[in-house]
């Protein structure tokens, strides 16, 4: 179930060091239908390691891909911001690549097929690889091919004999998400034809520590990606990166373009342009991440600061958001212990019970202040939409406690400030 590596992700080298010590969390999606199955979770570590040969920054500890996968329940199609996201982007490869009708687009980790139904509307034939089993057979159900495993050499064989070559592949928030990067790239040199190209999108090392993404640390995310030791990496299997951009999806990522050397694609000047920006930052320099464990220091020591204010003032406080994010900031932050149960919406977790502490997930419309003086928003990167829709609940004298862009107690007096805040 849980192994450690002694070796970089990337570039295999042996040569790794703590750069971010932090607590163990439980697997943020294994919500119990009863609190004694949350009494036999177990945590496990997400301590950020750097490596002193490429420069990556990542975890170490493995967990087996069946047990983090396959009962996910995140749909990328029930989020018309990112389904937009999924139609820009498809809609600009097509033109920018000169894709055609008929060609193949394969996606690794494609979810619900959102993607690729944007790719197959333009004529497109497609195929998926994702390992959440019920998400792979109701996109298969639903038009969109999908083999229902983890993407890896021999699955990439499997799309190979049944569909061909492909003429693009995209990894959409999944290229940090295999424990084994090299089977990765070697399946997608199997499948990628000569003068296809690879595009995937991955948070940003320089956006989490820039903005302190605390939530974005957890056992899915097993590389915080910079584009140099990327670009290192995909040197080492015969590819090059020919052109980056910044978005600000999930708070900051980039998506890199890659195709093989030698091909008719040449590196656009934003590949440069960024490279040099992280070494004029020290971006995969260990004393630049360290950075990331100052800030939660501090941070803790403001939580711990309110707990004693709640503890003395008898006040009630619960958590917002079933969020994958919510364990690692609950238990990092110092946040255990605090809040009497989870308000959420998701159907396939309201009546459950968190992986932490096995808090009862309870429906949003609950939210009252005669209920709760304190409400913690675990779901980070819906702080400010969340507050929006309970303005009501502040005017009540309720709190929201947000936990991003750092720990800020929120009432009816500075909630205008905060939602006007960048």
């Amino acid at each position: 179930m849980h192994t450690k590596r002694e070796s970089c992700r990337l570039c295999l080298s042996p040569d790794l060091k703590q750069v971010v010590q932090l607590l163990p969390v439980p697997v943020g999606e294994k919500y119990a239908d009863s609190k004694e199955k949350v009494a036999e979770s177990v945590r496990y570590p997400v301590d950020l390691y750097w490596c002193e040969s490429c420069g990556c920054v990542q975890t170490l500890d493995d967990l087996d891909p069946d047990f983090l996968w396959s009962d996910y329940t995140y749909l990328s199609g029930q989020t018309q911001g990112i389904v937009d996201h999924f139609n820009e982007f498809a809609h600009a490869a097509i033109d920018k690549y000169a894709l055609c009708a008929e060609q193949l687009v394969m996606d690794i980790g494609s979810n619900d097929g959102t993607l690729l139904r944007a790719f197959k509307e333009k004529g497109m034939r497609v195929a998926g690889v994702d390992p959440a089993t019920e998400l792979a057979q109701q996109a298969t159900t639903n038009g969109i091919p999908t083999l229902p495993e983890c993407f890896s050499e021999l699955s990439a064989q499997k799309v190979l004999d049944e569909h061909g070559k492909a003429s693009f592949i995209s990894a959409f928030n999944v290229f940090a998400h295999s424990a084994d990067m090299v089977g990765m790239i070697k399946g997608i040199d199997l499948l990628l034809e000569g003068e296809g190209v690879f595009a995937f999108e991955v948070q940003y090392l320089m956006d989490i520590l820039d903005k302190k993404l605390l939530g974005t640390i957890f056992h899915e995310h097993m590389i915080h990606h910079s584009l140099s030791s990327l670009s290192k990496f995909f040197a080492t299997y015969g590819m090059k990166l020919v052109d980056v951009e910044r978005v600000n999806i999930q708070k900051g990522s980039i998506i890199g373009y890659v195709a093989r050397d030698g091909s008719k694609w040449e590196r656009q000047q934003a590949v440069t342009d960024l490279l040099q920006l992280e070494d004029e930052r020290k971006l995969t320099e260990f004393s630049t991440v360290h950075t990331m464990e100052l800030w939660l220091r501090e941070q803790r020591k403001r939580v711990e600061s309110l707990k004693q204010e709640w503890k003395q003032a008898d006040l009630t406080v619960c958590g917002y958001g079933a969020a994958r994010s919510g364990p690692t900031l609950a238990i990092q932050l110092g946040l255990e212990h605090v809040m009497s149960y989870l308000l959420d919406n998701h159907s396939m977790k309201v009546g459950k019970f968190a992986p932490f502490e096995a808090l009862e997930v309870r429906p949003t419309a609950t939210l009252s202040a005669q209920e709760q003086d304190v409400v913690v928003v675990l779901a980070w990167i819906h702080t400010k939409g969340i507050i929006r829709q309970h303005l009501d609940y502040l005017e009540e004298g309720g709190q929201f406690l947000a936990l991003y862009p750092e720990v800020t107690l929120i009432d009816k007096s500075n909630v205008e400030s905060f939602i006007g805040s960048q």
